[in-house]
């Protein structure tokens, strides 16, 4: 169910409601002006920013597979990162502007692993104004997800490729060797005076039947 996000007073009554959406995280940047309302772990990485005072949405970006952000303590830039343990692969990070740009990007190499990631605590920031024009930023070397919806083989329009004939013969042919050596294990019992049970009889009376199967198999 998407969530649903407002900004309270100090009375507990709603001034401003930002609709819903993908989210589970929120963030507040060191000015309090700038909010950040995020889906990560279980969601697609939807990052909106918003302008606190004007009750305004800034910008809407993606960081996918991210498992951790953090703003600057300039209340301009935040970054997100993909880190272990959480997740081995694609470890890396990414510094946006909150207009929604990608300002960097530093990825790992794949016998790497990132942990963590921080900002180094600044001095004294001013609060700049906030504008909704996005600033220049770089386009990530991260492909984009695919946004279709997963859909089995059986359920596509296209064929699904069976296996080759030769593959599904030897298939066939292995499974019957089985139940003959399982048939030959029954007898052995049965001549040193077990009783077998109904089932393992009927396993029995199928042993002419699967050498005849498996002839076949054999000839063609």
């Amino acid at each position: 169910m998407p969530a649903k996000a407002a900004l309270f007073n100090l009375n507990c009554d709603p001034v401003f409601e930002m609709g819903t959406g993908p989210r589970n995280s929120v963030y507040y940047n060191s000015h309090g002006s700038l909010l950040i309302l995020a889906g990560f772990g279980n969601l697609r990485g939807n990052v909106e920013v918003w302008d606190v005072r004007a009750r305004k949405l800034v910008s809407k970006s993606q960081a996918p597979d991210s498992t951790l952000l953090e703003w600057s303590p300039d209340g301009e830039h935040y970054l997100t990162g993909t880190a272990a343990p959480r997740l081995r692969v694609s470890n890396g990070l990414k510094v946006w502007h909150y207009s929604g740009s990608l300002q960097h990007e530093c990825m790992w190499p794949s016998n790497e692993e990132l942990w963590d990631a921080q900002w180094q605590p600044g001095g004294n920031f001013e609060a700049r104004p906030i504008t909704y024009t996005p600033v220049a930023g770089i386009q990530s070397s991260q492909p984009q997800a695919s946004k279709q919806v997963y859909r089995p083989p059986g359920a596509r329009e296209e064929e699904v490729k069976k296996a080759p004939r030769g593959v599904q013969r030897e298939r066939k042919m292995k499974s019957i060797r089985k139940k003959l050596q399982q048939i030959t294990t029954l007898k052995e019992e049965l001549q040193k005076g077990a009783t077998l049970e109904a089932n393992q009889l009927e396993k029995l009376k199928k042993e002419g039947q699967l050498l005849q199967e498996l002839q076949s198999l054999k000839v063609g």
